[in-house]
């Protein structure tokens, strides 16, 4: 300020005009007359006037910058604040991480997470090991149980099937037998003999066509045509109760078929004494082999060329295109 203070008192001495000479006096053309003189007091004052606005106006300044410096300090204290906060944090995260983890670096990181997989991993599978050793342990007797059913059972059916073929070949044989190369009370034994053995396989197929009509044969050389139709008789009312297509397929016509026989020739061996009770017997082989062509209706061809069918169309009307479809 001192600077300041210096100039203006140069510039207020200047204001006041030196003495002229005399020269200067006469020749010196008329001028304007000279400005007030300004006392020193006055430019005291107006020095210390213009000091003192100078003063405020820079304590003015002043304090607008110190003001502005502060806010920018805050400023700058806020934000770097919040950079420690959230540095500390993110170093001490980082930090429990890999104290946690125990890594240094990427390959560190990547080993430990598939040291963590594969732990993991092999406590599952071992974990279910252990539950699958405990079901097989806790099982294991009923599955011994039910492999040495099975294997009984298996073992029960191939015997079953073997003994089987083995009474059918019996049977066979005693039905193949000329009746003229024995005499028939030794016939007679042998035709029951297969037939009892093979009854007793006919519990475990009760339904089966070649079983039943073996044992309706057996029972027909044996000389008892009402024992064979009754054993055809309980087999064909046995696939009656089952249904379709038991009741309707081949195996069924055939089993009438021989039923259909069986009871003609008992009509033809009881009309000679009781023709009524022979007449009734016809009828009932008329209507069974009347429901065998109806399932398979070529066994009306076979029908008229059979021995023990040919008369049951000589008595009671009956003929053979009635029973055509």
């Amino acid at each position: 300020m001192r600077w300041v203070l210096t100039i203006s008192i140069v510039v207020a001495h200047s204001q006041v005009a030196p003495p002229a000479t005399a020269n200067q006096a006469n020749n010196a053309a008329p001028q304007i007359s000279a400005p007030t003189p300004v006392s020193a007091k006055d430019s005291v004052d107006l020095l210390l006037s213009f000091q003192r606005t100078l003063a405020d106006q820079a304590k003015a300044h002043q304090d607008s910058i110190e003001r502005a410096a502060e806010k920018h300090q805050m400023f700058l204290e806020s934000w770097y604040s919040r950079i420690c906060t959230w540095g500390g944090w993110i170093a001490v995260g980082f930090a429990a991480l890999l104290a946690f983890f125990h890594f240094k670096s990427k390959g560190e990181v990547s080993r430990e997470v598939q040291v963590l997989f594969e732990n993991k991993a092999s406590a599952i599978i071992a974990q279910k090991v252990r539950e699958f050793e405990g079901e097989l342990s806790s099982n294991r007797e009923k599955v011994r149980i039910q492999v040495e059913e099975l294997k009984n059972e298996t073992t029960k059916d191939v015997d079953f099937v073997c003994e089987y073929a083995a009474v059918m070949v019996h049977a066979a044989m005693v039905l193949s037998t000329d009746p003229k190369s024995i005499a028939p009370d030794q016939m007679k034994r042998r035709a029951n003999d297969a037939r009892d053995r093979l009854e007793k396989f006919q519990t475990r197929a009760p339904l089966q066509r070649t079983t039943a009509i073996f044992v309706a044969r057996l029972e027909k050389v044996a000389g008892d045509f009402d024992a064979a139709q009754k054993a055809l008789k309980r087999v064909i009312e046995g696939r009656r109760k089952k249904g379709k297509p038991l009741d309707r397929d081949t195996d069924q016509a055939a089993l009438l078929f021989n039923r259909a026989c069986y009871l003609n020739v008992m009509g033809r061996q009881t009309e000679a004494t009781v023709p009524k009770a022979g007449e009734k017997l016809r009828a009932e082989a008329w209507d069974v082999l009347k429901e065998c062509v109806e399932i398979e209706p070529k066994n009306l061809e076979e029908a008229k060329s059979d021995d023990e069918l040919l008369d049951i169309v000589n008595s009671g009307g009956r003929k053979w295109d009635d029973l055509k479809q």
